[in-house]
Parts: structure tokens; sequence; C-alpha cells
């Protein structure tokens, strides 16, 4: 196993929607480092999902004690000794960003590991730019004069690839398109 030093900042969203580089306290998140990158090994991969690069993920919060407790729990599911979790829920904040809304702690983890990517699945495609948390801060003028603010498609990942219309669609194709296909359980 490589010995890598934890990653010290992180993007972040901040209160009025932004983006910003934090950084972290390295001696709390000393044990978030050096795990293997093994997608499967750690999360639940039946699911529907699509890796996503680790540079393209903005946090939406940090929590230092969060980022131990996710490292010895990736590390007792890598062994084996605990459930996989879900893959890391995210919402598409602009293109090519998208907001981590569960798993916040996992993606630092992954980060400070040197992972190149992590499993991640969609919450929903809301249209062009209306998948913003932040959204409700705007005056409704602003939000009017924007496109997008309806519901394009959802789903799976694969059902939000195959909308046309849907921008996080296009995204999602051509790394859709280099996943190995799934055998159904059944």
């Amino acid at each position: 196993m490589q010995n890598f030093e934890p990653v010290t900042e992180v993007s972040i969203l901040d209160a009025k929607g932004g983006v910003q580089l934090s950084k972290l306290n390295t001696g709390e998140l000393g044990a978030a480092a050096n795990l293997p990158y093994a997608p499967e090994r750690y999360f639940e991969l039946n699911v529907p999902s699509a890796p996503i690069r680790l540079e393209n993920l903005v946090l939406s919060r940090v929590r230092p004690r969060g980022v131990a407790n996710a490292a010895n729990l990736m590390r007792a599911s890598f062994e084996g000794k605990h459930p996989k979790r879900r893959p890391v829920s995210v919402r598409q904040l602009r293109h090519p960003l998208f907001l981590v809304v569960d798993g916040n702690s996992t993606v630092i983890n992954a980060r400070s590991s040197h992972w190149p990517d992590i499993p991640c699945q969609l919450i929903d495609d809301a249209g062009a730019s209306k998948g913003a948390p932040h959204a409700a801060t705007q005056t409704s003028a602003a939000r009017a004069a924007e496109p997008g603010g309806h519901i394009v498609a959802s789903g799976t990942p694969e059902d939000i690839a195959e909308c046309q219309a849907s921008y996080t669609g296009q995204y999602l194709r051509p790394h859709l398109a280099r996943r190995p296909a799934r055998r159904r359980a059944g």
C-alpha cells in the first residue's frame, strides 16, 4: 500500500452558492489516507451509479470527525467486516461540477487516498442551471430569466443518459459507455 499525505484543501459550496477552496486540519485527517482504490470493495455497485472524477465533486460540508469515522468504516468494508455503502449521492451543480449531497467524508477519504473517481448516484436533473441547491436565494426575476427549471429526466443514471434534453445525460453518456455491463440478479 502506498503512503500518501492527506489532501489539505477541498472545494466546498459557500452560503451564496459559489464554490470556494477550504483548508482542512491535517491532524484530524491522518486516518483518511491510504485506502486502496477498489470501489467494488467499498460500495454497493449493484445499484445504478456512475464513476465521477473527484475534481468534479464539490462538498456541501466538512466534518473532521465524520472523515475519521468514514475512514474506519471504509477500511472495515474493504476487509469484509462491514457492509458496503451505497454510492455517493450527488446533484448537478453546474457543468462539469456535482454537489455531494451524501458522502462528503467518503469523498475526502477518496481524495486523500488519491483515487481518480468515485461511484456516484444522481439525485435528479431539474433542467439547465436549476440543480443548484441555493437557487431559492435568488430573486424570482433572476430565476425567471434563467433557462431550465423543470424536470427533464428522472430515474437511474442510464435513464437520464438516454434523455437528449438532459445536460446531465450528456455528461453521463461517455462514463456509462466505459462501464462494463452488469448482470441483473434474478
